[in-house]
C-alpha cells in the first residue's frame, strides 16, 4: 500500500499548499516556507462520508449533531492520529473513530476557527 505524504504550511498568515509527488517537489515547498511557518502533515484520512476534504494535523473537526469540536493531532505514545475535544480538555478519541461519526472539517488551529465556532 502507498502511503499518501502531503503537507500545507502556515506561513506569514497564509495557509500554503504545493502539490508533492517527488522529492523535488518536498524540497520545493520547504524551500519556499519561512523559518517560523508552522507544518502540518496530511493524515492519509478525509471525510469520505461528508464532503471528501482531506484531513491535516491542526484541522478542526465539528461533531454535525453535537457541535462539539475536536482537534485533529499526533499522539506520540500511541503513534497515531488522535483528536481531543477543545470543551473537555483530557478527552481524546482516535481520528479513525472520529471521522466514523458523522463529522466535518471546519477550519484549523492556526486560523482562529476554534474561537468564531465557540461564539456562534
Amino acid at each position: 500500500m502507498k502511503r499518501e505524504l502531503n503537507f500545507r504550511a502556515f506561513d506569514n498568515g497564509q495557509m500554503l499548499r504545493m502539490p508533492i509527488s517527488t522529492n523535488y517537489g518536498i524540497s520545493r515547498f520547504f524551500g519556499i516556507l519561512r523559518d517560523d511557518a508552522i507544518i502540518m502533515q496530511y493524515t492519509g484520512s478525509n471525510e469520505d462520508g461528508i464532503n471528501g476534504t482531506e484531513v491535516f494535523e491542526g484541522d478542526i473537526i465539528e461533531n454535525c449533531n453535537t457541535k462539539e469540536l475536536q482537534e485533529v493531532y499526533w499522539n506520540e505514545d500511541k503513534s497515531a492520529w488522535w483528536c481531543s475535544y477543545i470543551d473537555q480538555k483530557g478527552r481524546i478519541v482516535s481520528l479513525n473513530e472520529s471521522l466514523g461519526n458523522l463529522n466535518e472539517v471546519v477550519g484549523n488551529i492556526y486560523e482562529g476557527v476554534a474561537n468564531k465556532l465557540k461564539h456562534k
